[in-house]
């Protein structure tokens, strides 16, 4: 396979094979050189050779025998060949498993570092929302209890922080639900207004022996018996329901 390029290496500045050469044998030389690249390293006849180089073929012949002498051309009789090209221009240097390789590197960094900075900012948002979804993740048992409490206007988000602290404290799950069926045993099947579920837990009401527990309204205020309207004395007098009332 042809290759477009081939190396030269620094070296040849102190080479002196070829620094002795004369200024047109060098031209001739570096331009063999890049014929060669089309056969690595083999040249094509002297014919095609002498066209390639706009050179007459008796001096294409004598500048080859000149570089042959000077040990930078090599030949089998009938062919030239660049001395030590699969050394010098060694199968690895080909560019296109590097070019591959470049490029797949690029398609992998190919975003621009705004980007790669709102994509670091949309991923900390992402762990922050998951961390965040983690802490207020509420327990199976918790669902259990706020499903079976009585609507009230506490937020799920605090009561859970309150039966959190509860759990916390030591109390078991089966006691707090247990004391939440006597709470609602106790408020008539919940026709009575029920306290926060805040409160309830705070106040560690699940340990109320409701059986012995008076009747009370919302949050803690007993619960008013019904009460006769007072008499209106004035609007008795004269009349014999007063007069036996005040009667001495």
């Amino acid at each position: 396979m042809s290759n477009p390029w081939f190396r030269m290496y620094s070296e040849v500045l102190n080479d002196p094979k070829v620094q002795k050469l004369p200024a047109e044998l060098f031209k001739i030389w570096v331009n063999t050189l890049c014929l060669a690249c089309n056969g690595n390293g083999t040249l094509p006849n002297l014919e095609d050779v002498s066209f390639a180089l706009r050179l007459p073929f008796h001096e294409t012949k004598s500048a080859f025998h000149e570089l042959e002498k000077a040990g930078l051309l090599v030949t089998d009789g009938e062919t030239f060949h660049v001395r030590n090209w699969d050394k010098r221009q060694y199968k690895s240097d080909v560019s296109t498993d590097r070019v591959k390789k470049f490029r797949k590197r690029i398609r992998n960094v190919s975003e621009t570092p705004s980007e790669q900075i709102q994509n670091r900012t949309d991923t900390d948002k992402k762990e922050k929302l998951k961390k965040r979804k983690v802490q207020h993740g509420y327990s199976d048992q918790f669902e259990t209890f706020w499903k079976l409490y009585p609507p009230n206007t506490a937020s799920k988000t605090e009561t859970w922080k309150s039966y959190q602290r509860a759990q916390t404290e030591g109390a078991e799950h089966e006691k707090i639900i247990h004391g939440v069926g006597e709470y609602l045993r106790w408020l008539d099947g919940g026709s009575a207004t029920a306290a926060q579920a805040t409160t309830w837990l705070n106040q560690k009401r699940w340990e109320v022996d409701y059986a012995k527990a008076p009747k009370i309204h919302v949050g803690g205020f007993r619960k008013p018996e019904p009460v006769a309207p007072p008499k209106r004395k004035n609007a008795l007098i004269g009349t014999p329901e007063a007069e036996a009332e005040y009667a001495v």
